[in-house]
């Protein structure tokens, strides 16, 4: 998820949810979907958007298994 998290910002250039207390913020990584990345930079691929959304889905098992399925993907 971690990693998701840093391609995501590495993408957009900020972090999926900016400036929320810590509460809130919690509560935004357990529920909510981030924003699409191609909504804030449409030149973004679209495989490449999904390959970081599958980083970052909220259930661990929606995830990469391991870094050579996120590598594999990415390849």
């Amino acid at each position: 998820y971690a990693l998701g998290t840093i391609l995501y910002e590495l993408l957009t250039g900020a972090p999926p949810w900016k400036e929320l207390p810590h509460a809130s913020l919690i509560v935004a990584i357990q529920e909510d979907e981030p924003p699409s990345i191609r909504s804030i930079d449409p030149e973004v691929e679209a495989d490449l958007e999904a390959i970081v959304h599958k980083a970052m889905a909220k259930e661990r098992e929606r995830r990469y298994q391991s870094a050579a399925e996120l590598v594999a993907d990415l390849e």
